[in-house]
């Protein structure tokens, strides 16, 4: 088994209060990455046709069997739930067509997929319970250790001021999550890195997670990313149906590490020829080394060139117009 040392640059601070954070930007060891002999398989569809009804034809094609097509043990993950509702009438349109009795599978966003991947034992706690948890900690700490990391704290009545601060907490604990990490995974990897010199505010938070981590136990709850890298760290993924991944184009760390626990089960649909598959990774998602450089074939009179901004707007709307028609407002992208 071959292993690959991946590093990647972590913001610390997006917010108004990234003042107080600990670090504005801190790189670090995110994780180390196996392949497995089981790696995810990848299929190269066509983009001569559009990627939503490219995924229909193959999906009709690999689980049509003597006029049925039963999707019904196969998830389908797609970007984004208007994605999921137009891959659904393209099905039925081409199962209509083709008289072909279906079984629609489950349609589901990459954000959502990792709760099929492993059993909850608890509910989760809802946003506005993370967020007055993640506060509360912050504010069983004792005046100094909270000016560690907020040098310039809320007054005790201030409540906007701290919950805020524990929403910004609650957030970067989501953000770390996402890769994998925890605050006391920042501590011990972050030491290899020469420039970081931070370890003591991280501790800081570290305390702060396992303390509000701690209340929700006590609640009867799971915070949700904890629960996503409890299942990872420990082996517990697993699913009994074929996953099919439709236009996943930027997985995070988190799900990729899921999704190698069971690859043997997982399919990523990539809309591009099968030349260029050194532009995608392993999970079907964009390489963007691979694609830096890459000349954009755009002729010169595809170019509209307008005085400000109402000028613009209206040049879209013409363009819009000279379509007839011809598209369906989500084959439209303006951007």
């Amino acid at each position: 088994m071959r292993k690959n040392t991946t590093f990647r640059t972590a913001k610390i601070a997006s917010s108004p209060l990234k003042k107080y954070h600990p670090a504005p930007l801190v790189r670090f060891f995110v994780a180390e990455l196996s392949e497995s002999h089981m790696s995810v398989t990848r299929k190269f569809l066509d983009w001569n046709q559009p990627a939503l009804p490219a995924a229909v034809n193959y999906l009709l094609s690999e689980y049509t069997v003597l006029g049925a097509a039963d999707l019904s043990n196969v998830i389908t993950v797609v970007p984004g739930r208007r994605a999921g509702r137009r891959l659904l009438e393209l099905l039925i349109e081409a199962a209509d067509r083709q008289y072909v009795r279906l079984t629609p599978p489950i349609i589901d966003t990459a954000g959502r997929l990792p709760e099929q991947l492993y059993e909850s034992h608890k509910s989760f706690a809802t946003p506005l319970v993370n967020k007055f948890a993640w506060t509360a900690a912050l504010r069983r700490l004792d005046d100094s250790v909270i000016r560690s990391i907020i040098p310039d704290p809320p007054a005790d009545n201030d409540i906007s001021r701290w919950v805020a601060f524990g929403e910004l907490l609650w957030n970067q604990h989501r953000e770390l999550a996402a890769e994998g990490l925890d605050f006391q995974d920042v501590i011990e990897r972050g030491s290899e890195v020469s420039a970081f010199d931070e370890s003591e505010r991280w501790a800081v938070l570290s305390e702060i997670q396992a303390t509000c981590l701690k209340m929700l136990d006590d609640l009867e709850l799971w915070d949700l990313q904890s629960a996503r890298l409890f299942a990872i760290r420990h082996q517990e993924c697993q699913i009994d149906k074929d996953i099919v991944l439709i236009g996943t184009a930027d997985l995070n760390l988190a799900t990729r590490q899921m999704l190698d626990q069971v690859s043997d089960r997982v399919t990523a649909l990539i809309h591009a020829p099968q030349r260029m598959s050194r532009r995608f990774d392993g999970y079907g998602c964009i390489s963007p080394d691979a694609w830096n450089g890459v000349p954009v074939e755009i002729a010169s009179e595809q170019f509209v060139v307008v005085d400000g901004p109402a000028d613009q707007a209206t040049a879209v709307l013409d363009t819009l117009a000279d379509y007839e028609g011809r598209y369906r407002i989500d084959e439209v992208t303006v951007g």
